[in-house]
């Protein structure tokens, strides 16, 4: 079920989640119950000139992910991976990252949250979402019920 585009994104998130220093411990099995909670899975990447700038580049992410949320179900899990270089010591602004998260989550979602941290990065957001299924079969599906429609329409 999955598309080009989102295999990419995959692949993509998989790819900084085992790279690099890392404040947090991430489990291969928190990861995993995140992806396996919905059908579709979307991205959203937004770089940030300095390290103080990466709670707002959250914000973006989010934004990014909110305005895809609209034909999908609600979403049911996020992963979230801040890249940076050492100029990330201060845990305020990780702190910071989280609670902008929080803002746009439901309480009762999975979230993963992890740091790829290595001299040579540059700072950036990376925030996927994984979405139970798409909202537009949803309204097929009480059309198909409330209209006659001939089948070559449906």
């Amino acid at each position: 079920q999955c598309t080009p585009k989102m295999i990419e994104s995959l692949i993509a998130m998989y790819a900084h989640l085992y790279c690099g220093f890392s404040i947090t411990c991430l489990e291969v099995q928190d990861l995993s119950d995140t992806l396996k909670s919905g059908y579709h899975f979307e991205a959203s990447q937004v770089a940030a000139t300095t390290v103080f700038e990466l709670p707002f580049a959250v914000y973006q992410a989010a934004e990014n992910i909110s305005l895809v949320a609209n034909e999908f179900s609600k979403v049911e899990g996020l992963v979230l991976v801040i890249v940076s270089n050492e100029e990330l010591v201060d845990l305020s602004i990780l702190m910071a990252c989280v609670d902008m998260l929080r803002g746009f989550a439901q309480k009762d979602i999975n979230v993963v949250f992890h740091t790829n941290i290595q001299p040579e990065n540059t700072h950036s957001i990376h925030l996927g979402a994984v979405f139970k299924e798409l909202r537009v079969k949803e309204q097929l599906i009480k059309t198909d019920t409330t209209l006659d429609i001939p089948e070559f329409l449906k």
